[in-house]
């Protein structure tokens, strides 16, 4: 497939469709959005009607949308974002959850940072079950008032976005931290590392692991959380969830990797001719997809 869009923006996804639902409409509602953009769902194999969601979101928009998905193996962020850059084509990439609503300077906030070399790191505020629900289409799409935080949740971002303009002004390494809910980056850089390390299985380091690889490789972590920030709307964990990734496989990986290089030996080029499922829509009518090519295609 083929685009002209400048920017793409991966959205990820597993059977929350109405939170993805919400987040589409926030990325509709954006102020940048003349820009020419594009928006691929990296689904991690969904079950249920999020491919409706999608579809629903691209021909009411017309915006060119992609959905990807493979079988479901398990909690896998890293393989369904490393698919969606492969079935996009603009040189720019955004990353954010699909249980997040973004405020409408998110784009054009990433889009006047972006540099070479560097990856932009947002955050968003974690909201309980009352706050999400209270974050309706009617407040996303006027948007006059953003969702109400309590003094906690403003004082923890303050003190995030103070800590993350000091760690830059002294360079500290592996600071501000890179979450993979909220950040963006060049698609060269992207490739420069091969991707998301695709032996992360289950909840927690790959977007760590990351962030090492392209600091080995030169890109540094710059924070955007002073000029916008998410909203991630409640959903019960992942059943791999482990706070901080405590003595799990994934913890033992990633400090086996210390002294690694930057390029991901099983990462984004793996993944190329596997079993990715994909649809495309353009100007809101299905254009493409790996049903009319047969298995292991790749788009073009």
């Amino acid at each position: 497939m083929s685009s002209e869009a400048d920017t793409v923006i991966i959205v990820t996804s597993f059977e929350r469709p109405n939170n993805l639902r919400r987040s589409l409409l926030s990325l509709s509602m954006q102020a940048g959005l003349q820009r020419l953009v594009e928006i691929v769902v990296a689904d991690d194999g969904s079950c249920d009607h999020t491919w409706s969601v999608v579809e629903s979101f691209a021909k009411q928009t017309g915006l060119t949308t992609t959905f990807t998905t493979h079988p479901h193996r398990g909690f896998q962020p890293g393989r369904s974002r490393n698919e969606a850059v492969l079935y996009s084509c603009a040189p720019y990439l955004a990353f954010i959850d699909g249980d997040c609503v973004m405020p409408p300077n998110f784009l054009v906030t990433h889009l006047a940072r972006r540099r070479e070399g560097v990856v932009l790191c947002g955050e968003s505020a974690r909201l309980d079950p009352h706050e999400s629900d209270r974050l309706t289409d009617e407040v996303i799409q006027r948007w006059a008032e953003p969702p109400n935080l309590t003094s906690n949740q403003r004082w923890h971002l303050r003190k995030k976005s103070f800590r993350d303009r000091l760690y830059s002004m002294f360079n500290v390494s592996m600071r501000p931290r890179m979450t993979s809910n909220h950040f963006s980056l060049w698609r060269s850089d992207f490739e420069l590392v091969n991707g998301f390390d695709l032996n992360y299985l289950g909840w927690g380091l790959e977007d760590c692991d990351l962030q090492r690889r392209l600091q080995k490789a030169g890109i540094r972590c710059r924070s955007v959380l002073s000029e916008t920030k998410g909203y991630h709307l409640w959903h019960p964990r992942d059943e791999s969830f482990v706070p901080d990734a405590k003595n799990t496989a994934n913890e033992r990986y990633f400090n086996q990797q210390k002294n690694a290089g930057c390029y991901a030996s099983d990462g984004l080029q793996q993944l190329v001719g596997g079993d990715t499922a994909y649809w495309h829509w353009q100007d809101g009518t299905l254009a493409d997809s790996s049903e009319l090519h047969g298995p292991n295609s790749q788009a073009a």
